[in-house]
């Protein structure tokens, strides 16, 4: 039994499935989204439990499990902030900016427990918040010779509501850029910091 608090996300919630002869392990988080006049729970997608993977998710195959021990359970999908509940109406801005906050926040501890034990070589980690938050949250100009057309989304004149925070796109790279802040002082003199973007972005 979990208790739920109304637009609060619980923490990482231990599932187990009947395979057969065996159980699969997996986690979850809920967030109670109403209570009335319409009932409305929304379950985190599965994600594979760190602790015991049903799949391999790590190598070696125990860092997953070393991880979970240490920081606590954590996301493990390849995209695991829910876009698609965001876009569906499932759950509104200000839950998916918690959700994709709280994941950037896990990353985070991953990175400077890695950064304390890498003595040489590469430590490298990957952040999605900025590409989830601006795929998400982007939403381009109508172009200046065009009418603007009602409800098109490739016009830039979807109706949105107030966001949660006055901008989350700036939020985003301010998280990011207060993250290279903490990290710089951990630097040796001889260390190379490299901050890298995999593509440019635009609304999905």
């Amino acid at each position: 039994r979990i208790t739920l608090a109304p637009g609060v996300f619980s923490p990482w919630v231990r599932l187990s499935f009947r395979r057969r002869f065996t159980r699969v392990g997996a986690i979850a988080r809920f967030l109670l989204v109403s209570t009335g006049p319409a009932f409305r729970l929304y379950v985190s997608p599965l994600n594979i439990s760190p602790e015991k993977p049903a799949l391999p998710i790590a190598w070696p195959a125990a860092f997953s499990a070393y991880l979970a021990k240490r920081h606590g359970l954590f996301a493990t999908l390849g995209l695991a902030e829910d876009t698609w509940a965001l876009t569906g109406g499932a759950i509104g801005e200000e839950a998916f900016l918690r959700q994709a906050c709280d994941i950037h926040a896990e990353r985070e501890a991953m990175l400077f427990n890695a950064l304390r034990l890498t003595r040489r070589g590469l430590c490298c980690c990957v952040f999605d918040l900025a590409d989830r938050i601006q795929h998400t949250f982007l939403r381009p100009d109508p172009p200046r010779d065009a009418p603007a057309s009602e409800g098109d989304p490739t016009r830039g004149t979807v109706p949105r509501s107030p966001s949660p925070v006055p901008d989350p796109v700036d939020d985003a790279y301010a998280r990011c850029d207060a993250l290279v802040g903490r990290l710089l002082p951990r630097l040796g003199r001889r260390d190379l910091l490299l901050v890298l973007s995999d593509h440019g972005f635009t609304a999905f």
